[in-house]
């Protein structure tokens, strides 16, 4: 799968017809994979497909790295 983080990185030229392309360089483990695309994400990545950019350019994870702070005690 895809981790939010990652998803947050995604540039539409990584978005294929059946396959997510991650480069290392957008992955936790810096290791470059490849993610299929359900049937369902196919429908929605449709509706809001565009030529360049961010797929998800106003996603911030900031309110679950507090959450994963405080929990943890760092």
């Amino acid at each position: 799968g895809l981790r939010p983080s990652e998803a947050a990185r995604l540039d539409w030229s990584d978005v294929g017809n059946d396959y997510i392309r991650l480069p290392g360089k957008k992955s936790k483990t810096g290791h470059s994979r490849q993610i299929p695309i359900q049937a369902n994400l196919k429908s929605w990545l449709a509706l809001w497909r565009k030529e360049s950019g961010l797929v998800c350019p106003d996603v911030s994870l900031e309110h679950v790295n507090t959450a994963i702070r405080r929990v943890s005690g760092v």
